[in-house]
């Protein structure tokens, strides 16, 4: 790895730049989230470990409690080898054997210290801060000032402000000190591998070929990508390196695993089917719900000890074709699709997998009524951490919110207002305020054009529906121009402050300002059919050929 060297004269701008944003919090440009050439600006946060965040539509409470996991990333990437790059005299002896002895106690404390946003903060506590402080009164609390941090739209920016704060809770008032360590420590992070907030890095080759097929997700602390039968690759952002892990497990597991990554063959259906792959807190895995007639579903899950299992030997789900397949806090949900391998029947049946018991368990049944069997991309589902939201465009059946730990659907959207409805191969995602639902092509209630062999037009539009309220409402549709590939709908993540699409560039919405973004450049012809995963710092643009990764 390349190891960085920085002069005394630049860690002494980095020093002074980070004391007087933290202490003074002086009126700077923000830095825009990602680079622009229209001059759009945001921040960017992270879902909490690569999930799914909802935390009411708050934009300074979201990015300040993702600020939380960017501190503690800085932290834990610090190594001896990194003391050497600082000049002489820039950290007082043994300051930097102190940041690597007690990085695991400063993260504990920036993980549990509870953020107050208030109206003021105390003059007797905090008189020199205009933004954050540290009231030594409360040693569990970081105070923010509402309306004083609007200078913070990096996470970069807030995990530096609060690893400032929570070394108080170790240093008491020693303001100097707090800050040389909270300097270096970001300096280390900004400049490792000549890394700049805001900025793209090139991804380090995987150490071995990788199949076309091969599918990527993120499990909390690196992206895992199941390769081949003997091999798990493991990629970490933070140092941009790949390891290989060797998991344990049967030969018949490691004989269908790859199938599975490759695609399974259908006699029933043309060509390959490709499996799904779902992060859950104990671990990753494959699904295949089409596998075969005879056995139905089946999938293979990696636990967190790195051992594969079959997803329940002691029983399998009948076979269904493109069911929905979702993972919902802690449980995999397969649910719906066409259960007559020889026509079309919709089914109202689905199932939950937990990977804690290796079981699955019956979901109470659709009970809006009996579906046709969709047309494809006209509906979608997506979690919301806690729910599953069943969003379909057409009238065919109601829309619907599924709840794992109720075993409960409820009704949705029976205030139908500006949903965008009729559409097919649009893109959704959950996001704070919100379903969103954006792009995809006109159809009639009941038949496509794509089914009727008329071209459709990209429809460069969407809404947000409100869970709460049952209300949809339009979204800025000043996207400019957007091209995605015909009759696929447009991969899309949510980082917990924006969605970002990949099409021929990369889109980035805010919903709090109701805006939108463009990266500087278009996106490589290599990577369009690439994978985007957040990692709750970064977001990657992975591709089996390679890959980028946006550091906020």
């Amino acid at each position: 790895m390349t190891r960085f060297s920085l002069s005394t004269t630049t860690f002494a701008i980095l020093f002074l730049l980070s004391l007087s944003l933290i202490t003074g919090c002086q009126d700077h440009q923000k830095p825009g989230f990602p680079p622009t050439g229209g001059g759009t600006e945001s921040g960017i946060g992270p879902a909490a470990d690569g999930h799914v965040v909802s935390n009411g539509g708050n934009f300074p409470t979201a990015l300040f409690q993702q600020g939380r996991l960017h501190a503690i990333r800085a932290l834990s990437s610090l190594s001896p080898q990194d003391e050497k790059s600082f000049p002489s005299g820039f950290l007082f002896p043994g300051e930097f054997d102190w940041l690597l002895l007690n990085y695991k106690k400063v993260s504990k404390d920036i993980a549990s210290v509870e953020h107050r946003f208030v109206p003021t903060l105390p003059l007797t506590e905090c008189s020199k801060h205009s933004c954050a402080c540290a009231p030594p009164s409360h040693p569990t609390w970081i105070l923010l000032l509402d309306g004083g941090c609007l200078n913070y739209s990096r996470i970069s920016q807030v995990g530096e402000l609060l690893l400032h704060e929570s070394l108080h809770h170790f240093f008491k008032s020693d303001e100097l000190k707090v800050s040389r360590l909270a300097a270096a420590v970001y300096a280390v992070w900004t400049n490792r591998n000549e890394r700049e907030p805001g900025h793209w890095t090139q991804m380090s080759p995987t150490p071995r070929k990788v199949s076309r097929d091969a599918l990527a997700v993120w499990d909390g602390q690196e992206m895992v990508v199941p390769n081949d039968i003997n091999k798990v690759l493991r990629y970490d952002p933070v140092w941009n390196n790949w390891k290989e892990q060797v998991p344990r497990g049967s030969a018949p597991i490691a004989d269908q695993l790859g199938l599975l990554v490759s695609g399974s063959w259908n006699p029933l259906v043309y060509g390959k089917v490709a499996p799904s792959i779902f992060s859950i807190a104990e671990g990753v895995g494959l699904f295949q719900p089409s596998y075969n007639v005879t056995n139905g579903g089946t999938g293979v899950f990696l636990d967190n000890r790195g051992i594969w299992w079959w997803m329940s030997q002691k029983q399998s789900i009948p076979w269904r074709e493109n069911p929905v397949v979702t993972a919902v806090g802690n449980e995999l949900i397969v649910w719906g699709g066409n259960s007559d391998p020889k026509g079309e029947k919709w089914s109202n049946a689905g199932w939950r997998y937990r990977g804690a018991t290796n079981l699955w368990a019956p979901m109470s049944p659709y009970p809006f009524g009996t579906c046709p069997v969709l047309p494809a991309g006209s509906y979608s589902v997506v979690s919301t951490g806690e729910e599953m939201i069943f969003w379909n465009s057409f009238d065919t059946c109601p829309s619907a919110i599924y709840s794992p730990q109720t075993d409960s659907w409820r009704r949705i959207g029976l205030k139908p207002g500006f949903a965008p409805r009729y559409r097919h191969h649009f893109s959704a995602v959950w996001t704070a305020s919100g379903l969103l639902v954006f792009g995809g092509y006109l159809a009639t209630p009941h038949l496509s054009a794509a089914s009727s062999g008329e071209e459709e037009s990209f429809q460069a539009s969407g809404a947000i529906y409100d869970l709460k309220q049952d209300q949809w409402k339009l979204i800025n549709s000043d996207v400019g121009p957007i091209a995605p590939k015909y009759l696929e709908a447009i991969p899309v993540v949510w980082t917990g402050t924006h969605a970002v699409f990949r099409a021929e560039r990369l889109y980035f919405y805010q919903p709090w300002a109701n805006r939108w973004s463009l990266s500087d450049a278009p996106v490589d012809p290599v990577f369009r059919s690439s994978q985007l995963i957040w990692t709750g710092t970064e977001l990657i643009v992975w591709d089996p050929d390679g890959g980028f990764v946006y550091h906020p």
